[in-house]
Parts: structure tokens; sequence; C-alpha cells
């Protein structure tokens, strides 16, 4: 099937870390034929990306920069990652031109539409070394995790997220603030009726 549009880069994604914030990769779409073309862009892995624009259309001659912005992720090396992107497209006349593009590719004859995947690759920079996973669940490694009954506190039935043993991360001086957590008891239901 002819090829409708030139893409750059035209096998791969790089996305290059470190990946603790978002990372943008560009894609260069550009029409190389003589009619108007529609496109749009699927992946593998929805949920990590986000495509601006995901779709439209490139007249005659030309160019179109996609953003693919991966969000933040703890990146392990070891992991194999095998995330794809395919650019579907297809040419339009002028009477389906003027249709909404989410009509268009609801109707669109699989024949005639032209797919081009592209693999992700991910890239740490070399003097960044790579992260190690952390198994620690401990807020500070100088004091053990905190038990069950720290953690939840259950109070007329809720559960509360409560720490009381950080109070002496503070010191003895700042721990009473940490009492502000605790919840106010709750009127009776007599007390709500009669007030």
């Amino acid at each position: 099937m002819a090829v409708l549009l030139k893409i750059s880069p035209d096998a791969h994604l790089t996305f290059k870390g470190p990946f603790s914030d978002v990372v943008t990769s560009i894609l260069t779409l550009q029409n190389i034929t003589k009619d108007k073309v529609c496109f749009k862009v699927q992946t593998t892995a929805q949920s990590r990306y986000c495509v601006r624009p995901n779709s439209g259309m490139i007249d005659t001659g030309q160019t179109m920069r996609v953003s693919i912005m991966l969000h933040p992720f703890q990146y392990d090396p070891n992991e194999r990652i095998n995330h794809k992107f395919m650019v579907r497209s297809m040419t339009l006349s002028e009477e389906k031109a003027a249709l909404p593009l989410d009509e268009i590719w609801k109707n669109a004859d699989p024949d005639v539409v032209v797919d081009k995947k592209l693999l992700c690759q991910f890239e740490v920079p070399a003097d960044e070394p790579a992260p190690e996973p952390n198994n620690d669940t401990s807020l500070d490694p100088s004091f053990p995790p905190p038990s069950y009954n720290d953690v939840y506190n259950t109070y007329n039935g809720y559960e509360s997220i409560f720490y009381p043993s950080l109070a002496t991360v503070a010191g003895p001086t700042d721990s009473s603030r940490y009492s502000s957590y605790a919840m106010p008891p709750l009127p009776s239901y007599d007390d709500a009726v009669n007030s």
C-alpha cells in the first residue's frame, strides 16, 4: 500500500530519562500525497501516555508535530517494556473531509488505511545511575515501621490513618501538635435530633 505520511522518527520513539517527571518525544507527520490525509495515533499502553493531538487532518505538503508525553514512573532497567505506537492514516475526499473525525474513522474501509508501527525505547543518561528498587516501606530506616494499631485507629467505625509514634521523631517539645489528628467525639443520635 502506498505511503501517505513521512513519519519521523520512522521506527522508534525514544524517551530519555530521568523518568521522575514527564518525558516528551516528538513525532513529525508530513503529508506527501496530493490529497488531504487524516491520521490517528494509538498505543498499547494508553494509561502511560498522553498524545497531543492524537488525531487530525493534514493538507498536502503540510507537516504536523505530535507530542507524546510519557507519565512519570519508576524505571527498572531489568523490566522488559514492550510499549508500541501505531500511526493510522488514510486519504480523504473533499466530501469526507467535511465530516467529524470520529465519524470518518468509524466508517473507514480497512483496505484503504495505512498503518505504521513504532517501538518505544527508554534511555537513562550516562551520568545518572539506574535507580535501584526500593523495598523499604518504613518512613525512616532509623526506627521500625508502625504497627497495625499505630496506622489504623478505629473510631466509631471510621478508620483514619494516624501515626502516634511519629511524635517521637519531632521530639518531646513538638509532640503535642500530632494530637490534632485525633478525631473529636461525634454527637450521639439523641443530641443530633434535639439540637
